[in-house]
């Protein structure tokens, strides 16, 4: 009986021992995030017009935030990418109210996030604050091909509508950016207009200041005469390639820098005449709105006429007679054949 009590306590000072190693402590409840005492509504500062800047104002938070994070909202609807503290109105903004909320960020604090208690009124019309007058580059004068340049426009860069006009009038379907001057355009007044057009602006033209057109200028090359310089032979003339195309060609030929009377072809047939002379030709372009240009060959020297050898004594050694002359009375002169 006595050794099953000695059992029994031992049995029990081990299940004591068990129970004690197993036992643990219960961990320290989490200390809570600190909040912010005072947690302003920001305020929007600047226009409410298209491309005006807007800045979000945070107020005085106590404590004071380590940072802000920002969104913006057009019509309650948050604006994807308008994450930052100012947001320039876009002319999709034009007659929508707009708002922004912030939420502040402290180490130890619990986020705190706030919206502006009042959206900003309906964004109105913006107004561009750099509207410069277009100018026209390249040469001004016919057959140019000239284009306008807008400038820079401020606040944005809206698109524009232009219209080309000739002393004062309306170039009917010049209203591209690009537009060549055709031959009535000649000693005229050129000008062009720009219309900015953006939404959320109103429309604005202005106009360059006005160029004279001058006269177009033909290109050409020096032509060129080819064939045998001698009596019966013909010379060709070679124009070369005219610019623009429908330029008129005239020619005229030349004898030691003298009109050849009728000698307007592209080929001439050398003649007695032309022996020992210099044969030259000019070719001379036209064309409406152009300056007429000439240009000239260089110059052929033709061949002189052989002299013919004088007559000496026959091999027979007998002197030849002296033709007779036949001489008649006309009008009271004598002519002598």
């Amino acid at each position: 009986m006595r050794k099953l009590a000695i059992t029994a306590l031992a049995t029990a000072l081990c299940l004591g021992a068990v129970t004690t190693a197993v036992t643990t402590t219960a961990a320290a409840p989490p200390v809570p995030a600190a909040t912010f005492a005072v947690a302003p509504n920001p305020t929007i500062s600047g226009s409410a017009t298209v491309g005006a800047v807007l800045t979000a104002v945070e107020g005085t938070w106590v404590p004071t935030p380590d940072g802000f994070a920002y969104q913006w909202y057009r019509n309650n609807q948050p604006i994807l990418g308008a994450n930052a503290r100012s947001y320039r109105v876009q002319a999709a903004d034009y007659q929508t109210a707009l708002s922004v909320g912030i939420t502040a960020y402290k180490a130890g604090y619990d986020p705190r996030s706030t919206g502006s208690l009042t959206a900003t009124p309906l964004i109105g019309p913006g107004t561009f604050t750099a509207t410069p007058a277009p100018t026209i580059s390249g040469t001004v004068r016919v057959g140019s091909k000239l284009t306008v340049k807008t400038g820079t426009w401020k606040p944005l860069t809206p698109s524009f509508s232009v219209q080309w006009y000739l002393n004062g009038k309306a170039i009917p379907g010049a209203t591209g950016r690009s537009y060549t001057l055709k031959a009535a355009a000649k000693g005229k007044k050129l000008t062009v207009a720009v219309s900015a057009v953006s939404a959320g602006f109103p429309k604005v033209t202005k106009t360059s200041k006005a160029k004279k057109v001058a006269a177009g200028k033909l290109t050409a090359p020096t032509p060129k005469l080819s064939g045998s310089a001698k009596k019966g032979a013909t010379l060709k003339l070679t124009v070369g390639k005219w610019k623009p195309s429908g330029v008129k060609l005239k020619v005229q030929w030349y004898r030691s820098g003298k009109k050849i009377s009728g000698a307007t072809k592209r080929s001439y047939k050398v003649v007695a005449a032309d022996q020992g002379k210099k044969i030259t030709a000019k070719v001379t372009g036209s064309k409406s709105g152009y300056t007429t240009l000439t240009k000239t060959t260089a110059a052929k020297s033709i061949a002189a006429k052989k002299s013919s050898s004088s007559s000496g004594s026959s091999s027979s050694g007998t002197t030849p007679s002296t033709p007779t002359s036949n001489c008649k009375t006309v009008a009271g002169k004598q002519v002598c054949t």
